[in-house]
């Protein structure tokens, strides 16, 4: 289930960004597709041709040179297309729950990995009366479970050559297995753009259209609002984010996903002059002289409260941010077994999330309730 947050007048924009896209469609003997334009996901492509459609997804894993093809196809020909729409699925990450819901996708859900981690409540009503099953995860991935579901298309993700070795047994048996490599991405609106990916094997690529293009006018608005402000002579607050975990701090580095977001959001990230998409890993002293009085700090691991932070280290008290209350953490919407609705829910609302990050550095530009974060007290 989406997110419902008031936009006001930074997101006016949207009304003219959900009207129906009168884009041509591609008809071959095959069917029918509504095409998709990519526009910032790097990761996957889609092309048309009168035989049907064509998805390939690049580099599927980190370090990967590969390239996955599938083949989509509305009527079955003897090849070894994958005829679409599919009308059942088992996915295998969160994030793909993400995109099935943003997508109504609920009915086409027949199984999930960590079925106790999804937050959305209408697949979790779902799961309750025994019409979503837990598939295992990982090594312990229960390929019978799977095939006894008989799902049209499994959506999986890759983490290197052997994580897959698992769903082997679903390919025998001719269960299509899809790699979906949005955790690859590294901008919110790439990771965002993969509902276009899950709407092409689904029929739902009108949909995934307009619902996107809704959600980039919405964050590029905001964006602009935080122009704005700055050019006007507004500060840019100074950030830090994580926590010392066994001796390792680990932090964004300067091209990542998260440093993207805290460069939208006006903020002035501590490592955003660093190279690289992936994380740093430093010590607490090379953070603390870096950080030490730094105005926020964001996402201190799984830390409930302030006290909570200082009781686990008590060098954490001599932040300033710890000093001053500017904790903000991404934990505000928790299932009871831990499932973070952030990592759910804000893959698909990107602008929300931005909302939540532009609040907290600059409060006087939206006037906007957190979503995702909360500050801890």
């Amino acid at each position: 289930m989406q997110v419902a947050v008031p936009l006001v007048a930074v997101l006016l924009l949207l009304s003219s960004c959900t009207q129906q896209l009168n884009k041509p469609e591609s008809t071959g003997s095959s069917g029918t597709f509504t095409p998709v334009e990519v526009k910032y996901a790097s990761h996957f492509q889609v092309e048309y041709s009168n035989s049907g459609c064509t998805v390939r997804v690049f580099e599927p894993y980190e370090g990967s040179s590969d390239t996955l093809v599938y083949r989509l196809q509305h009527v079955a020909d003897g090849s070894d297309a994958i005829m679409v729409p599919v009308s059942s699925m088992v996915l295998l990450s969160t994030t793909h729950v993400a995109l099935a819901t943003a997508l109504s996708l609920h009915d086409q859900v027949v199984g999930i990995s960590g079925v106790r981690f999804v937050y959305d409540q209408e697949m979790r009503a779902r799961i309750e009366a025994g019409r979503i099953s837990e598939v295992g995860s990982d090594a312990m991935l229960q390929p019978e479970s799977i095939i006894a579901l008989q799902p049209d298309l499994v959506m999986s993700y890759s983490m290197g050559a052997s994580s897959n070795a698992p769903l082997e047994r679903l390919t025998d048996v001719g269960i299509p297995i899809v790699i979906n490599a949005d955790y690859m991405e590294t901008h919110p609106l790439g990771l965002c753009e993969w509902l276009k990916f899950m709407a092409v094997f689904t029929g739902r690529e009108m949909i995934a259209n307009q619902l996107f293009e809704s959600i980039d006018g919405g964050y590029h608005a905001i964006t602009e609002k935080v122009v704005d402000h700055l050019e006007a002579g507004q500060a840019k607050p100074t950030v830090f984010t994580g926590d010392n975990w066994s001796g390792t701090w680990s932090v964004p580095a300067g091209n990542s996903f998260s440093a993207i977001y805290l460069r939208d959001a006006g903020a002035e990230y501590l490592w955003s002059h660093t190279a690289g998409t992936g994380k740093l890993l430093l010590d607490f002293e090379t953070v603390f002289a870096q950080a030490a009085e730094a105005d926020v700090w964001l996402n201190p691991g799984s830390f409930g409260s302030l006290d909570e932070i200082a009781s686990a280290d008590s060098r954490y008290k001599l932040f300033k941010a710890w000093k001053t209350g500017m904790v903000f953490s991404n934990n505000a919407r928790v299932n009871e077994s831990g499932g973070y609705d952030y990592f759910e829910s804000g893959v698909v609302n990107p602008h929300v999330v931005l909302m939540d990050l532009v609040e907290i550095f600059h409060p006087d530009i939206l006037n906007h309730d957190l979503v995702y974060y909360r500050q801890l007290q």
